[in-house]
């Protein structure tokens, strides 16, 4: 874990990315589910009251949902790599939790389900 445990939380951002594997999945946009923890010290912004200080949570959605719409993806691991990639090179936390989970992912007999991955990166492993 970061040495800092101040974190930006952005939960339930439904999005729609090129995402799978099937010629079915990539022809249409799948509906993903993501989780996003942005470790940064908030002590600053905290006491400065300036969205410069701190990640700009609207930039990051905005980034995310271009992303997605502009880049193809087989599996979800490489998404969430990708996004994980160039949030800590655009944005500078200290590290980035991603959760995605794919919903309605094309699987016999259980089309109610979800497949999620959780993934957890530093600066320093990049």
């Amino acid at each position: 874990m970061p040495f800092n445990d101040d974190y930006i939380e952005l939960n339930n951002i439904i999005a729609s990315a090129h995402l799978g594997i099937t010629f079915e999945e990539q022809s249409k946009l799948q509906d993903i589910l993501l989780n996003i923890k942005l470790y940064k010290d908030l002590k600053s912004p905290g006491a400065s009251d300036k969205v410069e200080d701190t990640i700009n949570y609207s930039d990051v959605i905005n980034f995310i949902y271009k992303e997605l719409t502009t880049t193809k993806f087989n599996l979800i691991e490489s998404l969430a790599e990708h996004l994980v990639s160039k949030l800590l090179n655009i944005f500078s936390p200290s590290a980035i939790e991603i959760d995605i989970s794919k919903i309605n992912p094309p699987i016999n007999h259980y089309p109610e389900s979800t497949i999620s991955i959780h993934i957890y990166r530093d600066d320093k492993k990049g």
